[in-house]
């Protein structure tokens, strides 16, 4: 009976070892889980914060772009001298784009 009393304690002993290595392992995971989330939490912040800033620069150029298309508008619809000169405009950045792309085409060869 001696032996197995010895047996057992031996056998508890060693499941108590392997139960606080077990938590100790657990411990270590679940910390090394916090950072991750800490991580994410920072990058999520910083996201939202580059976010909330474009969406300020979009509403920005909006106001510009519908001023601008409101002058545009005036002009066109002021004589038809300056309807002529909003053609030659209009097609003169037509052109200004098409030789801006073949320049730029040229350069990245």
């Amino acid at each position: 009976m001696a032996s197995r009393n010895g047996n057992g304690r031996i056998s508890e002993e060693l499941l108590e070892a392997q139960n606080r290595q077990m938590t100790e392992d657990l411990s270590q995971k679940i910390s090394h889980l916090k950072n991750i989330s800490l991580d994410i939490e920072g990058e999520t912040k910083e996201h939202n914060r580059l976010l909330n800033g474009l969406s300020l620069d979009f509403e920005n150029s909006q106001g510009i772009l519908s001023s601008s298309f409101n002058r545009v508008h005036k002009m066109m619809g002021a004589t038809s001298g300056n309807r002529r000169v909003m053609c030659y405009f209009s097609l003169g950045l037509v052109g200004l784009f098409i030789v801006g792309y073949y320049i730029i085409a040229n350069v990245t060869k």
